[in-house]
């Protein structure tokens, strides 16, 4: 009697969420397969094959074939991978066998079927360990066109360094690096290309995440992305707070009560998305473990050239800064503040026109990227918006101020990341408006320009005594007390005369403009800067 061979198994994944990977990529996919398709035992091909579904759409264009049971050309409608999917997955359709037909007195090579898309994975027939997630199972290996943020060194090795080899996946890991495409928020500008992924070390939170933020965001997506953002750029901070921004506004404005009054079920208000995210912005709260965000910079060629990755943590800390921003605009008598906090933001452009034939204009917003830079790092951005309005608004053709509301809040910032106390901040800002007022009056702004190219302490020292007999003002005792360390009451000189700088040529330039604000607040408001 013949010996039976065995048939050889169908790979399956389960998708459980109680052993997650630590990688940010991998555990996106493994939270989308569980709240799309279940936690399984699932065929890997049924997966990879519903995948492919997903990423393959109609162009909108047709292409021919030729049929041989009827011998003749036949329309087709033409698909590709969904953008910008395209510009990761280069697994090329299969189009069947080629033939050469003379058809209208032209000989042309022919498909004979229309393109088949399809996902394929091939395991060992021997049982290995997953690099990922250290399961012995069979694997396969990680391809630069499937999985973009987790493969071999020689490729895009920066985004995964635990290991010099290659990166051998499980059927569980190497589907969840699949789908991984299916949670990502991207945002294009131009040719620069950004991505962000929230990521959270518990894939029930991951979860979550994906079905009532996620999710409910991609069907929103146009052309340019996905991702709610108040502005963004070609930089990675710049986008990265303008993301952060739009979700902190709605954060705020959205209504914790009726969320909480659902028990949990985040999708049925209408700010329920945000719901899973508001403990983790909850400054009195104590979340073990904490969100981050991953922000990815490239730029789009052929394929994309991956620039720079970020990761940015302490999000808890950002938002409680933009509550008290909030608060502080508020009681000046801003009746948007979160709208104007965008737009203070939004201002660090400059329109600069194209180099050689083409001459249109387009906006250059590396300052709003520096600035976006410190307030992310927490460091100071006072140099960034001294360069800003000196060496652009100043010079511009049509000269202004500020955004009203932009000095409120980063004399808040200064008070609290930098430590500077309050009372004499008043007296630096009070001083610099006085200063920037008189030398419109007598029509010096070069004494400005003097005190900002100041090198060093002495050279600051100098200008001061010149400005009390050029201009006839009293400079404050507390700028004259000369202290170790190249300090003057306690603050490093530099940013003293930086912020001072900035003090005075904003009100310079506020009193050429008839004594206003760069624009009524509800001018600023209405006028929008991408």
């Amino acid at each position: 009697m013949a010996r039976r061979q065995k048939e050889p198994s169908v790979p399956t994944a389960t998708f459980h969420l109680s052993a997650p990977s630590g990688h940010f990529w991998i555990d996106l996919g493994l939270a989308v397969l569980h709240a799309e398709l279940g936690p399984g035992p699932h065929p890997v091909d049924a997966v990879l094959a519903w995948l492919t579904d997903r990423y393959v759409q109609p162009t909108g264009n047709t292409g021919e074939y030729y049929d041989r049971s009827t011998e003749s050309l036949r329309s087709y409608p033409k698909k590709n991978w969904v953008y910008p999917l395209n510009f990761f997955i280069k697994v090329t359709p299969d189009s069947g066998e080629k033939v050469k037909r003379l058809i209208n007195g032209q000989e042309k090579a022919y498909p004979t079927q229309p393109p088949v898309y399809r996902l394929e994975l091939k395991f060992s027939a021997r049982p290995g360990r997953c690099t990922v997630c250290g399961a012995e199972a069979p694997t396969t290996q990680a391809g630069m066109w499937v999985f973009p943020f987790a493969v071999a060194p020689n490729n895009f090795g920066n985004f995964y360094s635990m290991t010099k080899q290659g990166i051998d996946l499980c059927s569980r890991c190497a589907l969840a690096g699949a789908a991984g495409y299916l949670g990502w928020l991207w945002r294009a500008a131009g040719r620069e290309y950004m991505h962000f992924f929230i990521f959270h070390g518990e894939l029930s939170t991951m979860k979550g995440l994906y079905e009532n933020h996620i999710r409910p965001a991609q069907l929103k997506a146009t052309k340019s992305g996905n991702a709610s953002m108040a502005f963004y750029g070609p930089y990675v901070h710049e986008s990265t707070l303008g993301l952060l921004l739009d979700l902190f506004a709605r954060l705020r404005a959205s209504d914790g009560s009726a969320a909480s009054e659902n028990g949990g079920n985040l999708g049925a208000t209408p700010d329920g998305g945000l719901a899973i995210l508001r403990r983790f912005f909850d400054v009195e709260a104590t979340v073990p473990v904490p969100l981050t965000l991953y922000a990815i910079h490239g730029t789009f060629g052929q394929a994309l050239e991956i620039k720079s990755i970020r990761a940015f943590s302490r999000l808890e800390a950002h938002y409680g800064r933009y509550e008290r921003w909030f608060d502080r605009l508020s009681t000046v008598g801003f009746s948007s503040p979160g709208r104007v906090i965008g737009q203070i933001f939004r201002q660090f452009v400059r329109e600069r026109r194209q180099p050689g034939g083409d001459r249109s204009l387009r906006q250059e917003t590396i300052w709003r990227d520096r600035v976006a830079r410190a307030v992310l790092t927490e460091e100071d951005p006072f140099p960034a918006i001294e360069q800003f309005l000196y060496e652009e608004r100043a010079r511009d053709k049509d000269r202004r101020p500020l955004v009203a509301g932009t000095l409120v809040l980063f004399d808040h910032y200064a008070e609290e990341v930098l430590r500077m106390n309050p009372s004499f901040l008043k007296m630096l800002s009070g001083f610099g408006y006085s200063l920037g007022k008189k030398a419109f009056e007598e029509k010096e702004m070069g004494v400005l320009y003097m005190m900002r190219n100041a090198k060093n302490i002495q050279e600051f020292y100098r200008v001061l005594n010149d400005i009390q007999f050029r201009l006839k003002m009293t400079v404050p005792e507390a700028l004259l007390m000369f202290e170790a360390g190249d300090r003057i009451a306690g603050v490093p000189w530099i940013r003293l005369k930086t912020m001072l700088a900035i003090y005075a040529m904003n009100a310079y330039l506020r009193a050429e403009n008839g004594g206003k604000e760069e624009e009524t607040e509800g001018e600023a408001l209405d006028r929008s800067v991408s």
